[in-house]
């Protein structure tokens, strides 16, 4: 067996009981287990914070973190990104590394979308909900 294979075996016997009951689907507990195998980076927290918002806009999981700049996945990154600086301790390299982007990327996000809450009043609430959506998910965890 490969490495990357026997860590992963190890990582999910070691951790599938302890994630299993709070991940709500496989990709998350594949992406969790990853991370505590030191194989991937992107934190749960920052996860469940990605779901409420990729559900919120409809999106798959994986758009948030593709590399498509259209508006309809850029906006919803950027509120995912805001949300993460908002409601967990991370820094913005580790919330950029999940999203597929340097922490620059997350600089630019707190930027556009505090300019853009200064003006549009409709997405201040929209971005209000999805917080406590978010810190109602990170508690239920």
């Amino acid at each position: 067996m490969n490495t990357v294979a026997a860590v992963r075996a190890q990582a999910l016997a070691k951790f599938e009981a302890a994630y299993g009951a709070m991940l709500s689907s496989a990709e998350e507990l594949r992406t969790v287990l990853l991370a505590e195998a030191g194989l991937g980076t992107t934190h749960p927290r920052v996860l469940r914070i990605m779901r409420v918002v990729a559900e919120a806009y409809n999106l798959p999981l994986s758009a948030l973190a593709s590399h498509t700049r259209t508006e309809n996945y850029v906006l919803p990154r950027h509120i995912a990104m805001v949300l993460c600086l908002r409601l967990t301790t991370l820094g913005t390299l580790r919330i950029g590394t999940a999203f597929n982007r340097d922490h620059s990327s997350v600089l630019h996000a707190k930027k556009a979308i505090g300019s853009r809450l200064l003006t549009d009043h409709a997405m201040a609430e929209t971005i209000r909900q999805l917080e406590i959506r978010a810190a109602e998910a990170l508690k239920a965890a």
